[in-house]
C-alpha cells in the first residue's frame, strides 16, 4: 500500500490507533476505506513466502486481506472519529464565511457612523458627546449610565475597557439609577474616579443628591446630558403617533423656547463646583478636570435632542406597527 501511495493509487496511511491505519482509496472515490497493513495483523495470521526477485524471505497478507469480524468491529469507532472530524472541518468552513460576511457589516457600519465623530454643531452630537465621553475617561474609571436616550448611544460608542467600567439597569428602566448610582460606585470602589452620564429628566428627579455628595464628601461626577426633553420616549411618540407628543418635551410656555433649570448653578447653590459645556471639543476636557478636583462636580451638557441614535434592529409596538431600521433592512423568514 505504502508503494501504492507512492504512485497515487492510494492516500499516503494515517496511523490512528488500535492496530489499523486508515487510507483513502481514490480510485473508488472513499476516503473512508479502511485496510489493515500487512506489519499490524497478528503474526498468527502471516506466512512466509520466498520472492522469486531478490531471493530473500519476506512476509505478506494474503491470509489478512479479510479480517475477521471481530477486527471489523473494532474499526467501528474510528469509521465514528472521520465522521465527527469531516463534520468539525465543515462547521468551520461555515463559520469562517460568516464571520467574513459580519466583517462586511462592520465595515459598512463604520462608514455609516464615521460623519457623528467629527460633527462639531451646537447643540452636541450624542454621537459625539459619547466618543468625547469615552476618551476623557481613565482606564479605571467607573461610568454609570443613567436610564434614557443617552444610555443607548453610550452603549453604541462606549467601549469598557474592564468588566466592571461600565453599569447600567437597562432591563429595569428606572430612571434615576445613574444619580445616585455613581455614589453607591464611589464608596464600593473609592480609589477609582467615577462618572455619571445622566439625562436631564433623571437628574431633576433626584438633584437632591448634591447636598448627600457634600455631606459625605464623595468626589463623583454628574455629566448631565441636558437635551431638553425625555427623549427617548418622545421619540417613541413621534414616530407612532404621527410626529405628535405628550408631555416629553421641555418649553418655555411664553416663548415656546426650550427649557430647563440652570444645573450648573443649581450645583453650585448646593456647594458643588458647576460648569456648562456647548461645544463638542469642550467636554472631554470638562471631565478630565472634574475627575482631577477631587470633590463632587456636575457638568450640564447641551445635547441635540433631535438626533437619534440608529441601528439595524426595529420597534414594534401592538397596534401601532414597526419602525423601520436605520441601516440595513429587516431579516423576514422565508
Amino acid at each position: 500500500l505504502d508503494r501504492l501511495a507512492d504512485r497515487g493509487e492510494f492516500e499516503r496511511p494515517l496511523r490512528i490507533g488500535g492496530g489499523e491505519r486508515v487510507v483513502a482509496d481514490k480510485r473508488l472515490g472513499r476516503a473512508d476505506q479502511r485496510y489493515p497493513l500487512a506489519d499490524e495483523v497478528p503474526r498468527r495470521q502471516l506466512r512466509p513466502r520466498r520472492r522469486i526477485a531478490g531471493g530473500h524471505i519476506g512476509l505478506h497478507a494474503a491470509a489478512a486481506t479479510m479480517p475477521h469480524h471481530h477486527d471489523i468491529a473494532n474499526l467501528e469507532p474510528h469509521h465514528a472519529e472521520l465522521d465527527r472530524r469531516a463534520d468539525l472541518s465543515k462547521k468551520a468552513d461555515a463559520r469562517r464565511k460568516w464571520l467574513a460576511q459580519i466583517d462586511t457589516y462592520r465595515k459598512e457600519w463604520d462608514k455609516f457612523v464615521a460623519p457623528g465623530f467629527s460633527d462639531d454643531t451646537t447643540p452636541i452630537n450624542p454621537q459625539r458627546a459619547a466618543l468625547e465621553i469615552d476618551k476623557a475617561l481613565p482606564e479605571n474609571a467607573i461610568l454609570v449610565s443613567d436610564i434614557g436616550v443617552h444610555h443607548n448611544w453610550l452603549l453604541g460608542f462606549c467601549k469598557p475597557r474592564r468588566p466592571d467600567s461600565l453599569i447600567g439597569s437597562m432591563g429595569f428602566g428606572p430612571m434615576g439609577f445613574g444619580v445616585a448610582g455613581v455614589m453607591g460606585a464611589k464608596f464600593a470602589a473609592p480609589d477609582r474616579p467615577c462618572v455619571s452620564v445622566c439625562g436631564d429628566g433623571a437628574f431633576f428627579m433626584h438633584a437632591n443628591v448634591l447636598g448627600t455628595a457634600v455631606e459625605y464628601n464623595l468626589p463623583v461626577v454628574w455629566v448631565v446630558w441636558n437635551n431638553y426633553a425625555y427623549a427617548s420616549i418622545r421619540g417613541l411618540q413621534r414616530g407612532y403617533l404621527g410626529g405628535r407628543e405628550l408631555a416629553t418635551d421641555f418649553h418655555n410656555p411664553n416663548t415656546g423656547e426650550r427649557y430647563n433649570p440652570d444645573f450648573a448653578a443649581m450645583a453650585r447653590s448646593c456647594g458643588v463646583e458647576g460648569v456648562r459645556v456647548d461645544r463638542a471639543g469642550d467636554l472631554g476636557e470638562a471631565i478630565r478636570k472634574g475627575i482631577a478636583a477631587n470633590k463632587p462636580y456636575l457638568i450640564d451638557v447641551d445635547i441635540a435632542a433631535d438626533i437619534n441614535p440608529v441601528g439595524a434592529g426595529v420597534w414594534e409596538l401592538p397596534g401601532l406597527g414597526q419602525s423601520k431600521a436605520g441601516i440595513g433592512t429587516r431579516y423576514q423568514p422565508a
